[in-house]
């Protein structure tokens, strides 16, 4: 798997159960600001480096684990698959959330 892809996908599950977990940190309102614009930067910077991975090399990450599978049948596949298009919309997603957050 990716690092940049599993940033994307991963750090703002990571900051909300930080957030969620630790009463102190989440009733500091500055504090979890920071918290919060910092992973959100974070994933712009995976989105971008991921984007120009792509962008430049004309590629398409793919990843697929069997999810259910009962008497040697797959019912059911969970995975990503990303490409210039898609690495393209999670900057722009990430940028907006960003701004959103800034």
């Amino acid at each position: 798997m990716s690092t940049p892809v599993l940033i994307i996908l991963f750090a703002p599950i990571a900051v909300f159960l930080l957030l969620a977990a630790v009463a102190p940190l989440r009733n500091r309102g500055p504090l979890a600001g920071v918290v919060v614009a910092a992973a959100t930067a974070g994933t712009l910077w995976a989105a971008v480096t991921l984007f120009l991975d792509l962008y430049a090399s004309g590629e398409t990450l793919e990843y697929t684990i069997r999810w259910m599978s009962v008497a040697g049948m797959d019912f059911a596949q969970v995975g990503y698959r990303v490409d210039g298009v898609s690495a393209g919309m999670a900057v722009v997603v990430s940028t907006v959330a960003l701004c959103v957050q800034v």
